[in-house]
């Protein structure tokens, strides 16, 4: 009887840790989204704000 319960509790465990595997996994890809969405956010800013410089230097030096 004890054994048994033993073996319980263990797989209980062992299920208990893949879930929570799955569950930081998940979390830590929504990280990985959201960071890369921010970065590529950042990046169109970035080519707008050149692009448009570029525009006015060109008008003005036209």
């Amino acid at each position: 009887m004890k054994i048994m319960k033993h073996n319980y509790n263990d797989q209980f465990w062992v299920w208990d840790q893949f879930w929570s595997s799955i569950i930081k996994k998940q979390l830590f890809s929504i990280y990985i989204l959201i960071y890369s969405f921010i970065l590529l956010i950042m990046a169109l800013l970035l080519i707008m704000v050149l692009f448009w410089l570029w525009l006015t230097e060109a008008q003005i030096s036209a």
